[in-house]
C-alpha cells in the first residue's frame, strides 16, 4: 500500500478508509506492508504496533526523459521550506540546506524537538520503491490517490509488471475542485448583490440570500461543471493527470455512484477498470440487525480501533432518548471543513437555535470537533451563543454518540466526504 500521508483513525475519514482496507486484506490472509513518502511520526508508529511493515519511500528520480527531475544533491530545500514538525528529520538526514542557519539556532532546533516527544524514526526505515519491490514481490499494490500512482507506478510496471496496480481515488481530486470553484464563484456573486442592494437601499427589503443555498443547482447540472478537456488551465490539467492515472491502474475504486458514472459516461473510462467501494462494514452482521430490528447500539467490532477500547464499527453508546445538542466533526486542514465551519457560525447555527429559542428551548448548544485547528478557528468559540469549538476528539465514536444531532453542510466535496 503506497500511502501519501500515515493514516490517523481519529482525525479524518480517509484514515478510517485505509484501516478498514488494511484490515480487510489481513483477515482475508494477505501480508500488508505500507510505504509512504511522508515523514515518520505517530500514526506510522501506530501501524507498526499492528504488525504492519512501514517503510519511508525516497521518490524515484529518473532522467527527464520519463518525466522526472534530475536530483541535484547541491540543490537542497532551505530548511526554513520544511513543514515544522519535518524539519528536525530534514536536519538530521541531511536533505536541508543550512548553511544560512545560525549553529544557535540549529542547537535550540533540536533541543527542543528532541523533547518534545516526537516519534524517533528507527534505523534504516528510509527505502526506496524499488528495494521494497524486490524484498517483498507484491502480488497487488495499492495506490492511496493518484499522485502517489503518479509518483511511484511507473516502478511497479517497469520491476514488477505481473503486479495488479489498483487506484483508491479517496475521492476524484479535479470534480472536488471544480465544485469548491463553483461554490468559490457563487460567493463572489452573493457578495456582488449584497453590495448592490446596499449602494440601492434595498438591504432591508429583500436581504441576501446565502451563497449556501446557491450550491444545489449547480450539482444538479452538468456533471463536469463548464470543464474544458482542451483547456491548459490548472485545473484542466489536473483533469488529464487524474483520468491518465485511473487508465495506467488495472483497477480504480471510487467512493460514489456519481463518480462513477461520471467516469463511465463523461469520461468513457471502461467499467471493467472501476470498480464501487463506499463504506466497509461486516455484511452479515448488517443483514443480522436488519432482520432482527435490533439497534445499531452496540454492534460487535470487528476489529479494535488503533490506540482505543472503543469498537471499530460501533460503540456501546447512550440511547437516543438521553442524548442531546448538535455536533459538527471534520479535521480543518480540509478547505471543505473550513467552509462547513464558516457557513455553521455565520448562517445555520445562528438560525437554528433563534427557532429553538422560539420553542423555549434556550439550551441548545453545537459542539465542534476536528483535528488542526488553527487560532482562527477556535476563537469561533462562543457558550453565550451556544457553539462550542472543541478541537480533536480523542475517541470520536465515543464522542458522536452523545449527541442528537449531525450537523455537516458541506457545499463542496467528493468521495469519502460528501457521502
Amino acid at each position: 500500500m503506497v500511502l501519501s500521508v500515515w493514516p490517523e483513525f481519529n482525525a479524518s475519514a480517509a484514515g478510517v478508509r485505509v484501516y478498514s482496507i488494511i484490515e480487510i486484506l489481513k483477515r482475508a490472509g494477505w501480508k500488508v506492508v505500507c510505504v509512504s513518502p511522508a515523514t515518520y511520526n505517530e500514526a506510522a508508529s501506530l501501524l507498526a504496533k499492528r504488525e504492519i511493515t512501514v517503510a519511508s519511500l525516497i521518490p524515484p528520480y529518473a532522467d527527464h526523459q520519463l518525466g522526472w527531475p534530475v536530483y541535484d544533491s547541491s540543490q537542497k530545500p532551505a530548511l526554513r521550506s520544511y513543514p515544522k514538525e519535518q524539519r528536525l528529520h530534514a536536519l538530521k538526514s541531511g536533505q536541508a540546506d543550512v548553511s544560512n542557519v545560525p549553529d544557535a539556532a540549529l542547537k535550540i532546533l533540536e533541543q527542543a524537538q528532541d523533547s518534545s516527544g516526537a516519534q524517533t524514526q528507527p534505523e534504516g526505515w528510509k527505502t526506496t520503491i524499488d528495494a521494497v519491490l524486490s524484498d517483498h514481490k507484491p502480488n497487488l499494490v495499492w495506490f492511496e490517490r493518484f499522485i502517489m500512482e503518479e509518483m511511484f507506478g511507473w516502478r511497479v510496471q517497469e520491476l514488477l509488471p505481473e503486479a495488479l496496480r489498483m487506484l483508491d481515488t479517496q475521492d476524484l481530486h479535479f470534480l472536488r475542485e471544480a465544485r469548491e470553484g463553483a461554490v468559490r464563484d457563487m460567493d463572489v456573486l452573493h457578495a456582488e448583490l449584497a453590495e448592490q442592494q446596499r449602494e440601492h437601499g434595498l438591504l432591508g427589503l429583500a436581504a441576501p440570500v446565502p451563497s449556501f443555498a446557491f450550491t444545489a443547482p449547480l450539482y444538479l447540472s452538468h456533471p463536469l461543471m463548464g470543464l474544458d478537456a482542451s483547456s491548459d488551465d490548472v485545473l484542466n490539467v489536473k483533469v488529464k493527470r487524474e483520468l491518465a492515472s485511473i487508465l495506467r491502474s488495472d483497477l480504480t475504486a471510487v467512493v460514489s455512484t456519481h463518480e462513477l458514472e461520471l467516469l463511465r459516461k463523461e469520461f468513457r473510462v471502461p467499467s471493467e477498470k472501476l470498480c464501487l467501494s463506499s463504506f466497509y462494514f461486516p455484511y452479515a452482521r448488517l443483514r443480522s440487525i436488519l432482520r432482527s430490528g435490533e439497534s445499531l447500539d452496540p454492534v460487535s467490532a470487528t476489529f479494535d480501533a488503533p490506540g482505543s477500547k472503543t469498537p471499530w464499527f460501533g460503540t456501546v453508546s447512550q440511547k437516543f432518548d438521553h442524548r442531546k445538542d448538535f455536533v459538527s466533526i471534520g479535521h480543518f486542514r480540509h478547505r471543505a471543513n473550513v467552509d462547513s465551519l464558516r457557513v455553521l457560525k455565520q448562517y445555520l447555527w445562528p438560525e437554528i437555535r433563534d427557532r429553538l429559542m422560539k420553542l423555549g428551548q434556550a439550551d441548545a448548544r453545537l459542539y465542534v470537533f476536528g483535528a488542526y485547528p488553527s487560532s482562527e478557528h477556535m476563537r469561533m468559540h462562543d457558550p453565550k451563543q451556544g457553539f462550542f469549538m472543541i478541537g480533536p476528539a480523542k475517541d470520536a465514536r465515543r464522542e458522536l454518540s452523545k449527541y442528537r444531532v449531525l450537523l455537516a453542510p458541506l457545499r463542496f466535496g467528493a468521495g469519502a466526504s460528501t457521502n
